[in-house]
């Protein structure tokens, strides 16, 4: 818990990842052995990011050609749907864990 409030000063910006605390613990322990240790974070960017990016790229194109009202509508529908039946709909495409769907 102790780490919590140091990870704004740690990271250089904000981001919602779960292996930012382990990350840094095992950092700070190498640490005292090593003067660099690489954790292989951002990796991910460099070498051409995820297809979800992509996906919702092409989804937003496609989005653009329905009219405003639409949307709105369409918005405000999903919005009432249960989570849990979302799932049962959309559940079967899960995110790619490699770069670019490779």
């Amino acid at each position: 818990m102790a780490v919590i409030p140091k990870l704004p000063k740690i990271y250089d910006e904000p981001f919602s990842d779960s292996s930012q605390i382990p990350t840094f613990l095992v950092s700070e322990l190498a640490r005292r052995q090593v003067t660099v240790s690489l954790s292989g974070d951002a990796g991910d960017e460099l070498f051409g990011g995820y297809a979800r990016y992509l996906v919702g790229q092409n989804i937003w194109k496609k989005l653009n050609l329905v009219p405003g009202f639409s949307r709105r509508g369409l918005a405000r529908a999903v919005k009432n749907v249960p989570v849990s039946t979302l799932d049962a709909l959309f559940g079967w495409r899960r995110p790619c864990s490699t770069p670019m769907g490779l």
